[in-house]
């Protein structure tokens, strides 16, 4: 009988262990996933100049590549919302960003659950009517493995920030 015990509490260890490894495969797939596409979302603000989401026409090209790329990855609805306290903190309005003197707007925009954005102004020109702004954009890795979505779920460290270079954009004065 003591042999019997012996191999069913080897094989719920296996067992155990075989799911630990498959859901840290998981979640690194899902993580590094959240890193492409907020790097990709990034880079596209910067070559379309910000005018993206409710920056530009919603039905812009930025936005079309942006919700191409993220069909294409398969980086679906992660449930990402301006009001998850990671986001609030990380596009807050308080104090320096980036070491920056900063100004924005007090709205986080949010695309379908996908990822989040904020724009920041970091310096204007009044003689040639510029001012100077960047993006924080920030993403969040899901998990999909249920027995750890369950458990991790209530634990926010799985947002990724990343900001784009500094912009300009033209502004009238009135």
């Amino acid at each position: 009988m003591s042999d019997a015990l012996g191999g069913l509490v080897n094989i719920a260890i296996i067992v155990f262990v075989s799911l630990l490894i498959i859901g840290y495969m998981a979640f690194n797939i899902n993580y590094s996933k959240a890193f492409k596409v907020k790097n990709y979302i990034v880079s596209t603000f910067e070559k379309y100049n910000g005018k993206c989401a409710s920056y530009g026409p919603l039905n812009s090209a930025c936005n079309k590549q942006v919700n191409d790329y993220l069909q294409e990855v398969g980086y679906g609805n992660t449930g990402i919302k301006q009001s998850d306290g990671p986001v609030v903190d990380y596009l807050s309005c308080n104090g320096k960003v980036d070491g920056l003197e900063k100004d924005c707007d007090n709205n986080i925009s949010c695309v379908d659950g996908k990822y989040c954005y904020k724009k920041y102004y970091t310096s204007y020109n009044l003689t040639n009517n510029t001012r100077k702004f960047y993006f924080k954009i920030v993403t969040k890795a899901d998990i999909e493995v249920p027995v750890i979505h369950n458990v991790v779920g209530m634990i926010n460290i799985f947002y990724i920030v990343g900001s784009t270079e500094i912009m300009e954009e033209a502004i009238s004065i009135k």
